[in-house]
């Protein structure tokens, strides 16, 4: 038990310092707590916790009242006096107080942890401040959305199946839908944080993570406005690609990593082909100005996230019925239908089908059938918008890379 008092008066010495460097410009008389109340404040609880354990809970919560008032009329005055309405200071006291209580009756780890998090967050202060300064409306909305998908209509969706052969299962549906959006959220934020101020490679790479066709378009735009700049475009998009291909791996092994042994050599190629050609299309640019802003719709936005996950319904659906009525060969003609359109869905039904019977080398080579379709759709956008001067370099690219997925296939299959 003298360990865990001392606890209780270590977690208030520990936010006692932190809050003791903050205020220290300041008098006694105006700080409502310093290092040594911090600490004492901590030993209070911890004592009201042993007490509670032999004259009932009651008396904590009596205590804990008790403070909470002392802390009101401080705080009263203290904002009566200086004009400091913050809190900050008083609801760390009551924490701490609480926190000598759980170090005393329950999980010493736990409140241990708790107190550095406490003292952690006080001390970024300034750090956060900067943060939410920067922080613009957009991110705060997508990142609001994100939360929102996640976080509130994840937990409430059925963990079970419906429909044929049990294959829509509506909970993990849904977390295919909140990973896609996570991962695009990441790119989305960094394009609109630094990507037209880091040229065409860099844009390129944020702009795979949050989409690579929105960005594909984005940038054939740009080359019909500024032909001169075609090549470092073709150079950006390739970096989208690369980013794509080694992003459909990382997602298919989220769900199963039993197909990454057949996506891993003919998706490394890929993206290998596409990182080289981009490297080469940089290069003979020479461009060094600074691109416009591409503009990447909200992937966390709550319609998106919906239509996102309609479409994968009807693919799973798709792959379902396909599969019965023809075969593989229907398989691999959704999965090409599917690829003119996004990669995800495909790739995650194909995940989600191969743990319900689907042959490995079947999933596996739909998913790249997807992934050639996207690359080969891409340049014909970019034929229709930008012209020749795109399109033929994006071409050759293409061709070697979907070249290179093909090797890769035989090689992983015979």
């Amino acid at each position: 038990m003298v360990g865990r008092l001392a606890l209780a008066l270590g977690i208030g010495l520990l936010v006692g310092v932190e809050r003791g460097r903050h205020t220290r410009e300041q008098s006694g008389g105006i700080r409502v707590a310093g290092v040594r109340t911090f600490a004492l404040i901590g030993l209070l609880g911890g004592v009201w916790g042993l007490l509670g354990t032999i004259l009932g809970d009651v008396v904590l919560g009596i205590a804990f009242m008790g403070l909470s008032a002392l802390v009101l009329f401080a705080y009263r005055a203290t904002a009566k006096k200086d004009g400091d309405f913050g809190m900050t200071s008083e609801i760390a006291s009551m924490l701490v107080f609480a926190l000598g209580a759980l170090a005393v009756r329950g999980d010493m780890a736990l409140a241990a942890g708790a107190g550095v998090a406490i003292a952690a967050l006080l001390d970024a202060k300034l750090y956060l401040h900067k943060w939410v300064a920067r922080l613009s409306e957009l991110e705060l909305d997508a990142a609001i959305k994100l939360l929102i998908i996640s976080v509130v209509v994840l937990p409430v969706l059925p963990n079970k199946g419906f429909g044929p052969d049990q294959i829509l299962n509506p909970y993990k549906i849904w977390w295919m839908v909140v990973l896609i959006a996570g991962i695009s959220f990441i790119g989305y934020i960094a394009i609109q944080k630094v990507g037209p101020r880091v040229g065409g490679l860099l844009t390129g790479i944020f702009g795979g993570l949050a989409s690579s066709t929105a960005l594909t378009l984005g940038f054939a735009r740009l080359g019909k406005k500024s032909p001169s700049v075609s090549m470092a475009l073709v150079g950006g998009i390739a970096a989208s690609n690369t980013v794509m291909y080694l992003r459909v791996v990382v997602i298919v092994s989220l769900f199963n990593p039993s197909l990454v042994s057949g996506l891993l050599v003919p998706m490394v190629l890929m993206a290998s082909a596409s990182a080289v050609g981009a490297v080469f299309a940089l290069r003979a640019s020479g461009q060094k100005d600074t691109l416009e802003t591409i503009e990447v719709d909200n992937p966390c936005d709550v319609g998106s996230a919906i239509k996102f996950g309609v479409l994968l319904v009807i693919i799973l659906l798709l792959v379902h019925y396909a599969q019965a009525w023809l075969g593989d060969a229907g398989i691999y003609a959704i999965a090409a239908i599917s690829g003119l359109v996004d990669v995800d869905p495909i790739s995650l039904s194909m995940a989600e089908r191969s743990l319900h019977g689907l042959a490995v080398p079947v999933a596996t080579t739909a998913i790249i059938a997807a992934v050639g379709v996207n690359t080969l759709i891409k340049v014909v956008f970019v034929g229709m918008i930008a012209g020749k001067k795109m399109v033929t370099p994006l071409s050759l690219l293409s061709v070697a890379v979907i070249s290179a997925g093909g090797i890769g296939l035989l090689f992983t299959y015979t």
